[in-house]
């Protein structure tokens, strides 16, 4: 098929032909490469609750293995959830600056190959280290797969596709039931966990091969070449022609340099911006805080 989205990356479209964002979206529909998205971004999802239930059937049959009491059982697994904590804070900002994609690629690698060497852990240290990285891993992923997924529908489908995806976290709790009542009892439960890392290395490698970045990050960040070449692919999977006039304007990138331009307007905002920063930091604290004596009380509860 030509190549009607051929502009290079600096080049600013003419507006009187340019397409928004969504009217491209719309053109393109909904059809094979969406569906493969949802694929993709499902077996993201599916990954994290796979994670989160093996270590869950892990600890009562590592118990002899590792020297497992029920107080270091609380620990480790308040630890996987400090992870996905860091991990979801973190991440959860780099999506909007590095690109989902860009994002998203590396947590599923870093939520799969933590989660299998957690198969080798020699101790208890062992496995709080790696459960606790493997979390980070968990948490970059849930705040950038829905958005993500949502960058690449037309506005019309982002609803039943987002509980679509959804439902895919259940996929994962099957999964890794499964693999528990068939693994545990015939080779143990380090088979277990390196299984458990498959859909997170299944998920990183159909994003990279399969999913363009998010058109809408690429405008956002003034790249309207690639974001061009992502919805001609779109099309291309799914078989529609675009017209060859069409451009996609650079809108949301003039309302950002506008604002980074005018003076007035970021020293208005710098104050909203410090009592944003301040509430979040406020929610951190109290997060934490919480997650600490939640692990005390735990703790506390299994030693008695």
């Amino acid at each position: 098929m030509a190549s009607p989205l051929g502009a290079s990356d600096t080049e600013i479209p003419d507006e009187a032909e340019g397409w928004d964002l969504e009217t491209a979206l719309d053109h393109v529909g909904v059809g094979r490469f969406q569906w493969t998205a949802l694929a993709v971004c499902g077996l993201a999802n599916a990954s994290v609750a796979v994670v989160v239930l093996a270590l869950n059937l892990v600890l009562p049959a590592a118990e002899d293995d590792l020297k497992l009491t029920e107080a270091w059982k609380s620990v480790i697994s308040n630890f996987m959830f400090l992870g996905m904590l860091v991990g979801g804070m973190h991440w959860g900002p780099m999506g909007d600056a590095i690109g989902r994609r860009s994002t998203l690629i590396p947590m599923l690698a870093i939520n799969g190959a933590f989660g299998m060497l957690s198969a080798a852990a020699r101790n208890v240290a062992d496995l709080i280290v790696l459960s606790l990285i493997a979390g980070a891993g968990v948490g970059g992923i849930v705040p950038v797969v829905f958005s993500f997924l949502a960058e690449l529908l037309p506005a019309h489908a982002r609803g039943k596709f987002m509980v679509a995806l959804a439902s895919f976290w259940m996929v994962g709790f099957l999964y890794s039931a499964g693999l528990g009542w068939a693994m545990i009892p015939a080779v143990g439960w380090r088979a277990l966990l390196v299984l458990a890392a498959l859909p997170a290395f299944a998920a990183a490698a159909g994003c990279l091969l399969l999913l363009p970045e998010s058109p809408r990050y690429l405008l956002v960040h003034g790249r309207v070449g690639p974001a061009q070449k992502a919805m001609q692919r779109m099309a291309a999977v799914n078989r529609v022609q675009l017209p060859s006039h069409a451009r996609l304007r650079q809108h949301e990138s003039h309302l950002l340099a506008a604002a980074a331009a005018s003076g007035d307007s970021i020293s208005h905002a710098a104050p909203q911006a410090r009592g944003d920063a301040c509430r979040t930091l406020l929610v951190v604290v109290a997060i934490v805080c919480l997650w600490v004596v939640g692990l005390c009380v735990q703790v506390l509860y299994e030693i008695r």
